[in-house]
């Protein structure tokens, strides 16, 4: 093997050198690319991780200031087809009423050829005339009628429950549109951050991604973010974007709400299960329809008989005469009639046939749907604290530069966090819908009456701690300890209040002023360590 002259190694050593210096120039230039992007990151954390919404899924005030769903009177009357039919019914009773049974009768009759003889009355006449009066009195005539509005005034009854029955459907249709508009606007408003942090968190991860310096699973991940986020995006804006009635909203923030089952019972009087006032309407309407005297016919008339006699040596007669004419039916039938007429009325007003213990069930069911939903929402609710102290650690890294804080993993926390929030709004939304449809069972009941608001601080796990901590923070505290570590220590542990040793010194009145700046909303309290001041007192 021949050895390498002076000038061919000379060459080969310049090359390595030279390919040596590319590699590095190359993979210093991806290095400052990298830094780059996740400064990039670092800037998306910074602007996006104080953002909670937890004012949309509970309300301040925790409290339900006035009923959600109040029912117009005017919405519950207004013209339909049922109203309609109470229209017919009451005009159908004034007819009725005004309907007596008598009747003006008269006959004329005149005999052109030969004389007539009237078999009754023994006489030949020319002609006749006759006038009267007829009065039924029982079979359609007086009694009838007022038997008819009898019946007429119990179908009036079920008229108008079937009428407001069909409105409050109406009613909790409109409502759950407008309930569902309203908690669409809230999770459209976390929709619009997620996708603002999505678009700008996928095209620095696309960027990564391609040059290999982030894992697959978080590439997919940023996908599968996009992905969600479209869907429900187009979902909420489709929906409320469509008009279909008049856009309202509630003018307040909606809590959260537990419910007193016994409070519910008590205020729709179903604490005791009567009879079905329904059931007992019916059998009189069947009774009215079956009545045997309905079949009897009773009628008396009266009558001015005049004849102009066909004998001219004879006067012409005229007198008056009254009778009675009694028509009884050989039937027995009855109680048959009566189940028939029944089962009609069940028919007719089938869909409106609810006992009081049927209502109650149906309460009580819903009542079992809100509660299951409810722990769904607390369970819900303690993922969400795991979040949030997730983030919490996240943001103590990045406030101390630990080499730990990756500011991708911190943005799909974030992400996570907010999508938490939307579930939970689908959750509220959906106690609210069986708070709407108990309304619309018992809509004299205000939900007021048998709810208190829910305190989602006392869902948090119960510690060992006890519910007051105060710490005392010495001035040294602050020479020794950067104010993040100061921060997230009172986070951690709970304190509250904080009480801090204070001096005049220029620098640290800054440093305090600082550290108060970022605890706004726990109670602080500066306090002057002097045990002269226990002799002297504290003047000025």
């Amino acid at each position: 093997m021949k050895t390498l002259s002076q000038k061919a190694y000379i060459t080969l050593l310049l090359f390595m050198c030279v390919f040596s210096a590319s590699l590095s120039a190359i993979s210093q230039n991806q290095n400052e690319l990298v830094s780059g992007y996740i400064k990039n990151l670092n800037e998306l954390w910074e602007v996006n991780h104080t953002k909670t919404f937890d004012s949309f899924i509970v309300d301040s005030s925790l409290t339900l200031k006035s009923e959600p769903f109040k029912i117009n009177t005017k919405d519950l009357n207004k013209e339909n087809y049922k109203t309609l039919l109470l229209s017919a019914n009451k005009i159908q009773q004034r007819i009725n009423k005004k309907t007596t049974g008598l009747s003006v009768t008269s006959s004329y009759q005149e005999n052109f050829n030969s004389p007539i003889v009237d078999p009754q009355e023994i006489v030949v006449f020319k002609r006749r005339a006759i006038a009267g009066f007829d009065w039924d009195i029982l079979n359609n005539g007086f009694y009838e009628n007022r038997l008819k509005n009898k019946i007429l005034k119990e179908q009036y009854i079920n008229l108008e429950k079937k009428r407001v029955e069909a409105n409050l459907i109406n009613f909790q249709s409109k409502q759950t549109e407008q309930l569902i508009r309203y908690f669409n606007e809230k999770k459209i408003q976390i929709l619009d951050a997620r996708k603002s942090l999505n678009n700008e968190q996928s095209e620095i991860i696309e960027k990564l991604w391609s040059i290999k310096h982030i894992t697959k699973d978080d590439y997919l991940k940023a996908i599968q973010n996009t992905t969600d986020i479209n869907a429900q995006y187009n979902l909420y804006k489709t929906y409320n974007e469509v008009t279909l009635s008049q856009k309202e909203n509630f003018e307040f923030e909606l809590p959260i709400l537990d419910i007193d089952v016994p409070l519910l019972f008590q205020n729709a009087s179903l604490s005791i299960i009567n009879s079905n006032d329904s059931a007992n309407n019916f059998n009189k309407i069947s009774k009215l329809q079956s009545a045997y005297i309905k079949d009897v016919s009773l009628k008396a008339y009266t009558r001015y008989n005049y004849y102009d006699v066909y004998n001219n040596t004879k006067p012409n007669r005229s007198y008056i005469s009254v009778g009675l004419n009694l028509s009884v039916p050989l039937t027995f039938n009855q109680k048959d009639k009566k189940e028939f007429y029944l089962i009609q009325q069940k028919i007719a007003n089938y869909t409106y046939d609810e006992s009081k213990e049927t209502l109650q069930i149906s309460l009580l069911n819903n009542y079992y749907e809100y509660q299951y939903k409810l722990k769904q929402f607390k369970n819900l609710y303690h993922k969400r604290l795991v979040f949030l102290e997730l983030l919490r650690t996240e943001s103590a890294k990045s406030q101390l530069m630990d080499v730990e804080f990756n500011p991708n993993t911190a943005l799909f926390i974030l992400d996570d966090y907010w999508s938490n929030a939307i579930e939970l709004l689908d959750l509220k939304q959906d106690l609210y819908k069986i708070l709407l449809t108990i309304k619309s069972k018992v809509p004299t009941v205000n939900i007021v009456d048998y709810t208190k608001a829910l305190n989602l601080s006392n869902l948090e796990i119960a510690s060992s701690n006890p519910p007051f901590k105060a710490v005392y923070i010495w001035s040294d505290a602050f020479k020794n300890n950067s104010l993040v570590v100061i921060n997230e220590y009172c986070k951690v542990n709970e304190f509250s209040p904080l009480l801090i040793s204070y001096n005049p010194t220029k620098a640290y009145v800054q440093q305090i002023s600082e550290f108060i700046a970022k605890h706004y909303i726990t109670p602080i309290h500066l306090m002057i360590g002097s045990n002269k001041l226990l002799q002297n007192g504290i003047t000025g």
